[in-house]
């Protein structure tokens, strides 16, 4: 326990050692009993002594000073406390945490021990105050505006604050990431696409330029989708993802391609044919858009439009 502190208030012991030495006292008493550690001496009125290691709430004392002609009095009145707090600070402290961030803030006080911790108002979601030893530890896990914390150490005899400037930063998001190889995505003309950022979270999302005709881009989720209704050549695309805490964007690279066909058909193919014969067969290949007819004649492939 800290070293104790005695508060005295009305008459004081070396007031009545000066009146023994003005007239001639033949003894000194004290009532109640002093406290332990400290000692009245009967024919000097010296109090003297070292308190022990024991709180003890104000008392008053009664000492008496007694001669051949009559008494006099003098009462003491004090109390045995801890000594205060005399200074508190946090030497490892920072002024800005960004979410997520761990930390382990020692206090160093000065004067005596602190039994009770306070703060005003409550630290940022995710920070505590150690009610025993007064370190602040945790790690944020939300944003806060910046604001002072005041913090109280006390004890039986006094209390010391101080105050902590502390803001608390959002992470940024994450550039959008659509999981996609090196190269991009390959589209083809007809084909209904889907493509979505992993981990998208709370962000809002934009893209430049504007996607090709027939694609639409949600701002809410960054997600891709639609059907391509023209060819593109390898095309890179900003996509950036937006929250409260900044700002992040990475690139799509898309390309489109000539629709594929869907269907091949001879129709004018027959069930069989004689030795020597001649054969010409036409093919047609359809798609989603307008026919495409092929005609095959030896090594020679005529493509043509209905």
């Amino acid at each position: 326990m800290a070293p104790a502190k005695i508060r005295l208030c009305g008459c004081k012991a070396s007031s009545l050692r000066r009146r023994a030495f003005l007239i001639q006292v033949s003894s000194f008493e004290v009532s109640p009993a002093l406290p332990e550690g400290l000692e009245l001496d009967a024919s000097t009125g010296i109090i003297s002594g070292a308190l022990s290691n024991k709180l003890l709430d104000e008392a008053t004392y009664t000492v008496v000073a007694k001669n051949e002609a009559g008494a006099a009095q003098a009462e003491l009145c004090f109390a045995v406390k801890e000594t205060p707090p005399v200074t508190l600070s946090y030497p490892t402290a920072l002024a800005a945490l960004d979410v997520g961030q761990a930390v382990s803030w020692a206090p160093t006080i000065e004067g005596g021990d602190a039994t009770k911790w306070s703060v005003s108002p409550d630290l940022p979601a995710g920070l505590v105050l150690g009610a025993d030893t007064g370190a602040i530890t945790g790690a944020p896990t939300q944003a806060a505006e910046p604001a002072a914390y005041t913090i109280c150490a006390s004890n039986s005899g006094g209390e010391v604050t101080t105050a902590l400037q502390l803001e608390v930063k959002g992470v940024g998001p994450k550039p959008p990431n659509y999981g996609l190889e090196e190269g991009g995505a390959v589209l083809f003309v007809g084909e209904a696409v889907d493509l979505s950022p992993q981990a998208a979270g709370d962000a809002t999302f934009s893209v430049s330029p504007d996607l090709p005709d027939g694609l639409r881009f949600d701002e809410a989720t960054g997600r891709v989708t639609g059907t391509p209704l023209s060819p593109l050549p390898n095309t890179d695309f900003q996509v950036t993802a937006t929250t409260g805490s900044g700002s992040a964007d990475s690139k799509l690279t898309l390309t489109i391609r000539p629709e594929k066909p869907h269907a091949l058909r001879y129709p004018e193919i027959e069930g069989a044919y004689s030795l020597g014969q001649e054969v010409k067969l036409e093919a047609e290949a359809h798609c989603f858009s307008p026919v495409h007819t092929f005609h095959q004649l030896a090594d020679t492939i005529i493509w043509c439009n209905l």
